[in-house]
Formats: C-alpha cells, structure tokens, sequence
C-alpha cells in the first residue's frame, strides 16, 4: 500500500471508530449541548442545508485518543501548511459530516442485513416463512424493537 491507500483506509476506519463513540455517548454530547458546536453549510441532493456536529476541538480530541495515527497526521499537517486550522484537519480526515443521520443509516442496513440473514435461516431450516401467524410475530418484533429505540 502507499501513503495515500494508507490514508484513506485511515480515514475510513476512523469515521467507524467517531460513529461508534459518538453513538456510545450522544445522550451525554447532547446533554453538554457539545453535539451543536458547529454549523456546516454542505449540499445535499442539489440543495444547501445546514448540519450540525461538535466542534472539531471536541472530535479532534476524541479521535486521537482512539487513533493514535491521528496525532502523527496532525503534526505532519502543521508542518506542510503551517497554519492547519481544527476545521480543515476534521475537513481533511472526512469527520465532518451528520453524525446522527450516520448513526440512522448504519441502524437501517444492520436491519436491513439482520433481515436477510433471518430470511437464509428460515430458507435453510425447511420453515414455511410465509405462514401468516409467523409473519405477524415478526412485525409485532421490529415493532416492539423501533418502539424501544
């Protein structure tokens, strides 16, 4: 791999390990009233909207203690730029981003996958998976699972 293949895969293991933290302690981000800390302007499907995330102090400081390749990114920054703003290092490390629609996604694909492997095991099992006492158990459990979310 090269520095930039190295980099990327940086960047995307640690969007994974931000989400994980920031899903482990949003109530507590939230309470702090840290979760709004700052506004981006970005497009979104042609339009201009506003998202919300903590500040890039506050996600600079999370993600170098679980990344400690993060720190080595920092200083290289300053040095090539020497005026690398807190802004345009989360910028750059791809941090900027909606945390809690991120957090929205990755919950509808687990289900999405949980379904499907569900679906294989009663596939394989031999199981009349459309029989309809089965199937209203089912919705009555992703009900009960979205309520208590």
């Amino acid at each position: 791999m090269d520095i930039f293949e190295d980099f990327e895969e940086m960047k995307s293991e640690l969007r994974e390990k931000w989400l994980d933290y920031y899903e482990i302690n949003h109530n507590w981000i939230k309470a702090a009233r840290l979760s709004q800390g700052m506004a981006w302007n970005v497009m979104v499907n042609g339009n201009q909207t506003t998202i919300y995330c903590p500040s890039s102090a506050l996600i600079l400081g999370v993600v170098s203690s679980l990344d400690k390749r993060i720190t080595s990114f920092i200083q290289i920054s300053e040095k090539l730029s020497g005026s690398c703003t807190p802004d345009q290092l989360v910028i750059g490390l791809g941090l900027r981003f909606n945390m809690d629609a991120a957090l929205e996604e990755r919950q509808r694909k687990k289900e999405q996958k949980e379904d499907v492997q569900e679906a294989k095991l009663l596939t394989a099992s031999g199981e009349d998976y459309t029989d309809p006492l089965l199937e209203e158990l089912r919705r009555e459990a992703k009900q009960n699972i979205i309520e208590k979310s």
